[in-house]
């Protein structure tokens, strides 16, 4: 194993005041053969007390200014982490879709050499919604044939990187498109990556992307293959929430 520094997990939330505690608690369980910083939460906009639970879990949260989207709240977060020192960085979903205890397995390829992206790939079993299932394949296969990138999950959200890779994949897209215009920004960039299994789990089989989104973002695709994705906006830091 090479030598690292802290691993921080970023989550971006946005109304997730529910669910988000248990995923910082079961996190704070999980052994890790590097130091964790202290996980960074993106209040995007939320409603709900959100930033207040995840203050009071321990969290390290900042505010955006209103909903800005998944994509910018991941940049503010990875902004935020990399400022913080950290060495390898996790993504991850607020809502308990992603298991805090996949993330070793995910990390080891960073961690061992191998990589310097790792990204989460789901079992397309019967617990994903048929829907996103096909949804998820048809965006996986443009990414191929557009790209040259085969991956099993264009659509996963559990990713980790480092800071050097993190350069190169900085994205932006505000919105559900961040996960595939990072494979995109991927397949340019050439940089060593991993793909490790992860279950597939669906507590509310009404959430993630739609159709709608996913015709927005196979045209995105299409739009990136001509001119190549924009460039990244500024990052908003956001606001450090108050204390509980």
């Amino acid at each position: 194993m090479r030598s690292f520094g802290p691993l921080a997990v970023v989550i971006p939330a946005h109304n997730e005041a529910g669910r988000l505690p248990a995923v910082l608690e079961r996190l704070a369980a999980v052994k890790f053969e590097v130091p964790l910083l202290a996980p960074t939460v993106v209040d995007d906009g939320s409603s709900d007390g959100t930033a207040e639970a995840a203050t009071r879990a321990g969290a390290a949260v900042v505010r955006l200014s209103g909903n800005r989207g998944k994509g910018a709240a991941l940049l503010a977060g990875v902004s935020a982490a990399l400022q913080n020192g950290a060495a390898v960085i996790v993504v991850m979903d607020a809502d308990g879709q992603h298991r805090p205890e996949d993330i070793p397995a995910l990390v080891a390829p960073i961690l061992d050499g191998a990589a310097e992206v790792s990204l989460g790939a789901r079992d397309f079993t019967a617990e994903m919604p048929r829907l996103f299932r096909f949804g998820n394949r048809l965006l996986s296969g443009a990414v191929a044939v557009l790209y040259g990138l085969r991956v099993s999950d264009s659509q996963c959200g559990l990713r980790a990187f480092t800071p050097a890779a993190l350069e190169r994949l900085r994205w932006a897209s505000p919105g559900y498109a961040v996960e595939t215009e990072m494979l995109v920004r991927l397949a340019a960039a050439r940089i060593p990556w991993r793909e490790v299994r992860i279950p597939s789990l669906y507590l509310d089989r009404d959430k993630g992307t739609k159709p709608s989104d996913g015709l927005v973002i196979l045209g995105k695709l299409i739009a990136w293959r001509v001119a190549g994705p924009p460039a990244p906006p500024p990052v908003e830091i956001g606001r450090p929430a108050p204390s509980a």
